[in-house]
């Protein structure tokens, strides 16, 4: 089972979203960099940290994303610069939908 609690792992994500922007925008990245902050030097190995995985013993990929997508909602300062990019988009595309219903 995973050892951190769902609090600890908000904590985590917020300070790695204030701390490093370019996080907010790169799933990818937020997964290694919480996978890094949760293990310790000696579950480095390859063979080690797949062991973690597959125990459950590291946030899982769906619990980083939920939790980042949710401090995004509830702190709008964390969100990307992807994040306003596509609600830009999302405005244009409904104005064309309803220039098609006419």
């Amino acid at each position: 089972m995973n050892v951190l609690g769902t609090e600890s792992l908000q904590t985590i994500i917020r300070d790695l979203l204030i701390k490093h922007p370019h996080l907010r925008d790169n799933d990818n990245k937020l997964l290694a960099n919480v996978w890094f902050l949760t293990t310790t030097p000696l579950e480095e190995e390859w063979l080690d940290f797949l062991d973690l995985i597959a125990k459950g013993d590291l946030p899982t990929p769906s619990a980083i994303t939920r939790c980042r997508r949710k401090m995004q909602e509830m702190h709008p300062t964390l969100r990307g610069k992807m994040w306003y990019k596509r609600h830009d988009l999302q405005e244009q595309v409904k104005i064309e939908l309803k220039e098609m219903e006419k």
